[in-house]
């Protein structure tokens, strides 16, 4: 998917700043003394999805929403035609959740299980957390309309 946002080239990052990253900083902050979380977010920006995402490139971001769109087509039929009805793009969701790995939105202790497990085994466990989440709040997602559904 070309090169990697958070690799560096000639000493320097080729990405800057992008909101979510303090999300990441501060999860990592909970656990590790600031220079280790330093070194953690470094390495992190440059793992599985995220160099992707903090690219904020169009095309690679997409790429993700749509292979998601199948998996939701798939394990949850009727949230996915609605949400294809109301003409919203999962990318609306995917993109703040999986920045920051959930670490803005889910309770802190299931973001930290979250959080093991991506670190472990990549971006399949947020895929399947992120169609639980979505199962979770099917009932009211079918009942609202565009603006409560956002």
């Amino acid at each position: 998917a070309g090169q990697a946002a958070g690799r560096r080239e000639h000493g320097q990052a080729l990405v800057g700043y992008v909101q979510g990253q303090s999300l990441l900083a501060g999860m990592l902050l909970l656990h590790v003394r600031e220079e280790e979380a330093f070194v953690c977010l470094e390495n992190l920006l440059e793992m599985h999805h995220l160099p992707d995402f903090f690219s904020l490139d169009p095309r690679r971001i997409l790429a993700y929403s749509r292979a998601f769109g199948v998996f939701l087509a798939r394990h949850l039929p009727r949230l996915s035609a609605r949400l294809r009805a109301l003409a919203i793009d999962p990318t609306l969701f995917l993109l703040p959740w999986w920045l920051t790995m959930l670490a803005g939105t889910a309770p802190l202790g299931v973001a930290s299980r979250v959080w093991d497990r991506c670190l472990l085994e990549g971006l399949g466990p947020l895929v399947s957390i992120t169609l639980a989440l979505l199962s979770a709040i099917a009932g009211v997602l079918l009942e609202c309309d565009f603006g409560d559904t956002l």
